[in-house]
């Protein structure tokens, strides 16, 4: 004596639709990390001016 269907009853108002309440903030994030990342990639084309030392003690 089991029960039919596992006892799970099926949910037979499926969603078809795409929630856009959170379209709008993911869409906010990828704009933003895009720019980041962009600017990322255009500072590492920048070669380092390292500093010189004007005054130093040779260490033996």
């Amino acid at each position: 004596m089991g029960v039919k269907g596992g006892g799970f009853q099926k949910n037979s108002k499926a969603s078809d639709e795409i929630p856009s309440s959170s379209l709008a903030d993911i869409a906010f994030l990828l704009l933003i990390f895009f720019m980041v990342t962009t600017v990322f990639q255009a500072d590492r084309d920048r070669p380092i001016i390292w500093p010189e030392a004007e005054a130093a003690e040779k260490i033996d």
